[in-house]
């Protein structure tokens, strides 16, 4: 097994521009280091157990399978359609509500720690994980990438899954650093604090673009 090249590979591959990292960095400058690193750690498990089914041989079948395939891409088109007309809807709702709130002086001007209350750690953790469960291209990488680095001769089965912790591992860390300067940079961002609608708008934004890459990438 060559692990001292995958550890490179990983490193390269994870810091390449994509919907994970994407999606890392703007949820880290809209919420702060700590959601994002929620997330992080949610997109890092996803890649435990794409980890899992391909050492098992599933992912294998699935990718062979174009209905199976299409059927999780689908579905993680349809999570992510979700998240982000969903997160517009509310927004919109909470304006209205806080407007009508100000209007009867009920209310204070909502601040950032109000926005980040709509992002629970728990559920950005779920979130990230079901955003990679969901993307099989996850798994079809995985398969493509592994046997580059593996013997033949060895126990495929148990390498795969130390090549697949050693990724998780890399990406947490190259994340982690990406929501630490994106959360900071997102702190001088003025124009974003206390303003939900423009905040859901922009995740909205991210998530029809991830959906373009799982279509048509």
């Amino acid at each position: 097994m060559k692990l001292t090249e995958f550890i490179v590979a990983a490193i390269l591959l994870a810091l390449t521009p994509g919907p994970d990292i994407l999606l890392v960095l703007t949820t880290s400058v809209l919420n702060g280091f700590k959601k994002g690193f929620q997330l992080a750690l949610g997109l890092t498990s996803g890649v435990l157990f794409h980890t899992c089914v391909v050492a098992l041989g599933v992912a294998a079948l699935v990718v062979a399978n174009p209905i199976l395939f299409n059927a999780v891409k689908y579905a993680g088109v349809g999570y992510l359609l979700y998240l982000g007309v969903s997160g517009v809807w509310k927004a919109r709702k909470k304006h209205e509500t806080e407007s009508f709130d100000r209007e009867s002086e009920m209310l204070q001007e909502p601040s950032k720690d109000s926005v980040n209350t709509k992002l629970p750690g728990r559920k950005l953790y779920l979130r990230g994980i079901m955003m990679n469960v969901l993307n099989p291209k996850v798994a079809l990488f995985f398969l493509a990438l592994f046997p580059q680095f593996l013997d033949p001769a060895s126990n495929v089965p148990l390498n795969s899954l130390i090549l697949g912790g050693v990724f998780a591992a890399v990406t947490l860390s190259v994340f982690t650093g990406v929501a630490v300067l994106s959360g900071y940079l997102g702190q001088k961002a003025n124009f974003l604090q206390g303003n939900v609608q423009r905040i859901a708008w922009i995740q909205l934004g991210v998530y029809l673009f991830i959906i373009g890459w799982l279509l048509f990438y």
